[in-house]
């Protein structure tokens, strides 16, 4: 069964993401909405049942809620056992006795009446259960009109908008019921809930009101069936009608997506407008980052519900950006919906220069009430980049007033990024950003060292000490530092220690200088705290927002300022203003959708979905820093980021390669990150991190030896499940890898004997490939070879296992049988505890998983020496990763009595240059071989003069003089020539 969150913009993309998920089994759902009370929807859904069971279909019949001592579902009931049909399921969710409203009847019932967040879930749990046993049509009748109060006194509409299923609307033909039918689809429609088709019971005639409402809603199309018989007579010849079946057949084509009329021309006409659309876009539209020239691939976008991004071409997308990290609340989100169709029916816009309006003082309160302590004054502009640019100009304005004009510069930190407009450009990063093309025609500021990258704050040094010795040696010229509070976003995704902060809060309030915080990617939720300078408890003298502000429904930006600031600006007479005005500043459409934004926020659990978001993430990204191309991962809030040790060099295929897994992340640079919107989904997010897995394994190793170093490597740092799921990979790439081989086996019974012990196993960091039958590779007796494993006698203390050294040891064609032999054997059962050991082979346990080759004699390795245990690759931290902690290793060991190094097992062996080379052994044929060739030519004379020699030495055929075959060889070199130049032209 479905988990669903007991929240509205949550439940609602539930069940899309069900069938999204479901790949066995299609489902289809349709709801039945009637435009007044006995306009027929009973009689509708009856001949939908039966139409569907007699065409060899499953259907679940569901009835939310019922009043009236029968329930609908026993009269369908009746008609189906009439007819002897049983495939059909029914489900009468919540029943009153009392024939009358609902909410009425459960108050006469002295019932407890659902919330509607209670009645929704059950709808969905009702819907899901048994969809991935059986494909089955699911019929969900409603109670009343679409206005009809629910349980709760909630107009249906309203109640059932959430779950986005697919409506048909029964009319009323009786007399009135043109205005009746009209208005119950209009205020569908007003809720997204346009039905695909109004479907009429005994409406026929030129004038009846079918043809009446066709003519009003020319968009959706309009059937009817003939008149039902009276009560007294049986259902089972009406719904046997052809013109009834019929109908039914138009319901389900609509079901299903299909086009009424000519099919294939309207599906041509709509793939020309495809084409048409894609070819405009590709060569008039700019996108973001790209080349007006050679534009990146784009995917075409239909809709977007939830967290799910709907494809022209069909495919669904779970959307793991948030749009560029805005839509908090997903897509389609009702509430911000009914508040924009709200506005829109007052005023769409306003000029704020003169005049205020309603939405912008309530936006001003919502944002003061939850900004840091200390801002006072809101700005309102048009976007994040734009706050930015107002942030600046207080900050100069403030000083001029202040009688310091040499202020002018602003502080930042390398690996900065604040917008593209001309100001923000000047405090991004000079040299690794992406405006350096402009860096002589930008305002030269002032860039300190970037913060220590840290996720772990309770150690490490913070990186301050670089702004540090910038604004003690230059304070005077200084007016502002602007900062990314604790996360680095376009710049690397780079989390720092909060302690930075705090720091810098003091030195600016000793130096005299103003604070700007960019929260334009990190407010509203983001990091964990409603706004990211939380984490270090200290309050800006500016901070800019955007992006989240109005869930991603419209651009709109703020700059809140403190009254220190405000005052400042104003002058000392308080009459200067701040000449800065947009058009569109304090938009009333987006003041409104901001405010209905933040009030979701707030209103919701935002917290325990973010830190579940979290620790997901940190469970699920975690593995990744396994990988051999993986530098970092790093987890805080709803962001994960996984750095790459290069920059793909072809990022496009990585996208497209992400959205063939089913998800849309857009990776940058060396990150592949996510900021999904925080009502994702555990099992939403599980598939963004496994597409990120997914693409990380294309671009692993997979040449046999390198994955048999890695696994060398592992095993000398302690990490056994890791270097058994690198030696069993080697064996999926190169079955003949004997080394893999032995020491997958070996590692086996380690593994086995220390779960035997009670010893715990840490999960292991990498995802295998996908399993394979490690059967021993046979090979001609005469070239049989066995590992022979040579170990440390005694290991020092600590997790560093031996390291293999595979030498060839000549057996006999019997020992290899037997060996063969007791590579077949079973294993015994799996025991408790070994999910770890069964992982890390590909799942096999039992008498699926790979038995112990003969033990070989161990033998004494020389100790490492202290420089070659210095060029040991480090060791990562042990321990459980908790959420915001960065894998990083600690310096190296110089223990020289560690066990052998990988260098020396695994590189050639350096030769003295005095010393005379071996001997090479060669057989007595090859020695011929070699010693006739040395005969036929005499060294020091190269090939072509070889062969000059031999045609010279060559003689001339009989009957030809030398000046004839001079001839001859000019004729055949002139013909070569002609030929060439013939190909040449032709081609």
């Amino acid at each position: 069964m479905l988990a669903i969150r007991p929240h509205l913009h949550v439940r609602r993309h539930a069940l899309q993401f069900l069938r999204f998920h479901s790949k066995v089994v299609t489902c289809s759902e349709l709801l039945i909405y009637g435009a007044n009370t006995d306009v027929g929807k009973t009689v509708v859904s009856a001949a939908l049942c039966h139409y569907l069971i007699t065409r060899g279909h499953a259907v679940t019949y569901i009835k939310p809620v019922q009043t009236g001592s029968e329930t609908d579902a026993d009269a369908i009931s009746r008609l189906c056992t009439a007819e002897g049909l049983s495939n059909i399921a029914f489900e009468t969710l919540f029943h009153y006795p009392s024939p009358e409203s609902p909410a009425s009847a459960a108050e006469k019932a002295g019932a407890i009446p659902p919330e509607d967040a209670a009645f929704r879930q059950a709808v969905v749990e009702s819907l899901a259960r048994g969809s991935l046993t059986a494909p089955r049509f699911r019929l969900v009748e409603t109670a009343g009109g679409p206005l009809s109060p629910g349980p709760n006194h909630t107009f249906q509409a309203d109640i059932y908008a959430p779950l986005g299923l697919t409506s048909l609307l029964v009319g009323d033909a009786r007399l009135g019921g043109i205005s009746a039918t009209v208005c119950a689809y209009e205020a569908l429609k007003a809720r997204k809930q346009a039905p695909k088709m109004i479907l009429f019971v005994g409406s026929e005639g030129q004038h009846s009101n079918a043809v009446a409402v066709q003519r009003a809603l020319p968009e959706v199309p309009v059937v009817s069936i003939p008149q039902v018989p009276p009560l007294s007579e049986p259902l089972t010849n009406w719904v046997a009608l052809k013109d009834v079946a019929d109908g039914m057949s138009q319901v389900l084509r609509v079901m299903k997506g299909e086009i009424p009329g000519d099919e294939e021309h309207l599906q041509g006409a709509k793939q020309e407008v495809q084409v048409e659309h894609l070819q405009i876009d590709q060569n008039h539209l700019w996108h973001p980052y790209t080349s007006m020239v050679k534009p990146g691939r784009v995917w075409s976008v239909r809709s977007a519900e939830g967290c799910l991004i709907q494809l022209e071409d069909g495919r669904r997308l779970v959307d793991g950006m948030a749009s560029w990290w805005c839509a908090i609340h997903g897509y389609n989100v009702p509430e911000l919906n009914a508040a924009a169709a709200n506005q829109l029916g007052q005023m769409s816009h306003v000029m704020f220069g003169g005049l205020t309006h309603r939405p912008a003082t309530l936006l001003a309160k919502q944002l003061l009430d939850c900004a840091p302590e200390g801002l006072t004054q809101v700005f309102l502009c048009d976007s994040g980049s734009v706050s930015v640019e107002v942030a600046l100009k207080m900050s100069l304005q403030y000083w001029a007033m202040k009688g310091k004009p040499s202020k002018c510069r602003i502080a930042t930190v390398q690996r900065g990024y604040h917008g593209d407009t001309f100001g923000a450009m000047s405090v991004c990063d000079p040299v690794r950003g992406m405006h350096t093309l402009f860096k002589g025609a930008l305002a030269q500021q002032l860039f300190a060292e970037p913060p220590e990258l840290s996720t772990d704050w309770s150690t490490g040094d913070d990186g301050f000490s670089s702004m540090e010795s910038l604004l003690k040696e230059r304070h005077q010229e200084v007016a502002a530092v602007i900062i990314e509070p604790v996360v680095q976003g376009a710049g690397g995704m780079r989390i720092y220690n909060p302690s930075y902060l705090q720091k810098l809060r003091k030195l600016c309030d000793e130096l005299d200088v103003l604070l700007i915080f960019d929260e334009i990617a990190t407010g509203f939720g983001r990091t964990g705290k409603l706004f990211a300078a939380e984490h270090a408890q200290v309050s800006p003298d500016i901070m800019c927002i955007g992006k989240a502000l109005t869930g991603g429904y419209c651009t709109l930006g703020a700059a809140i300022a403190s009254e220190k600031v405000s005052h400042g600006v104003s002058g000392p007479d308080g009459r200067q203003p701040l000449m800065h005005g947009p058009t569109f500043m304090g938009n009333p459409l987006a003041c409104s959708i901001a405010a209905a934004s933040i009030q979701l926020l707030l209103d919701g659990p935002w917290h325990s979905r973010v830190k579940s978001i979290e620790e997901q993430l940190v469970r699920e990204l975690r593995p990744l820093a396994a990988y051999a191309e993986v530098e970092d991962v790093r987890v805080l809030g709803a962001i994960g980021v996984v750095e790459l040790k290069t920059a793909p060099a072809e990022p496009q295929k990585l996208q497209a390669a992400l959205v063939d897994q089913g998800v849309w992340l857009r990776p940058f640079g060396r990150t592949i990150y996510t900021m999904p919107p925080f009502v994702i989904s555990s099992e939403e997010l599980s598939r963004i991190s496994g597409a990120i897995a997914s693409v990380l394994d294309e671009l692993e190793p997979k040449n046999s030896a390198v994955l048999s170093g890695r696994g060398a490597c592992e095993l000398e740092l302690g990490q056994k499940v890791e270097a058994a799921v690198d030696f069993r990979n080697a064996l999926v790439s190169n079955p003949k890898d004997a080394f893999a081989r032995a020491w997958l086996v070996k590692v086996r019974e380690e593994i086995r004997a220390e779960v035997a012990n009670g010893q715990a196993l840490d999960s292991p960091k990498r995802i295998p490939q996908t399993p394979m039958a490690l059967q021993p590779h046979v090979k001609p007796p005469r070239q049989r070879v066995r590992p022979v494993l040579r170990a440390p006698a005694e290991l020092p203390p600590g997790p560093r296992a031996p390291v293999p050294i595979i030498e060839a040891s000549p057996i006999s064609p019997e020992q290899a049988a037997t060996t063969e032999a007791s590579a077949h054997e079973a294993q015994p059962a799996q025991e408790p505890g070994e999910d770890a050991e069964a992982l890390a082979f590909g799942g096999a346990t039992g008498s699926e998983a790979p038995t112990a080759l003969p033990e070989a004699p161990a033998a004494v390795v020389p100790a490492a020496s202290t420089q070659e245990t210095a060029r040991r690759p480090e060791s990562p931290q042990s321990g459980s990763l908790e959420a915001g902690e960065v894998h990083k290793a600690p310096p190296p060991t110089s223990d020289a009595q560690d066990a052998t190094p990988i260098a020396e097992v695994f590189s050639i062996p350096q030769m003295d240059p005095t010393q005379e080379p071996a001997p090479v052994r060669r057989s007595a044929r090859l020695q011929a071989k070699l010693q006739a060739k040395a005969t036929a030519h005499p060294p020091g004379v190269k090939p072509k003069a070889k062969a000059k020699t031999k045609a010279k030495a060559k003689p001339d055929p009989p009957g030809v003089k030398p000046k004839a075959k001079a001839k001859l060889k000019a004729v055949a070199k002139g013909k070569a020539k002609a030929k060439a130049r013939v190909i040449k032209d032709l081609s």
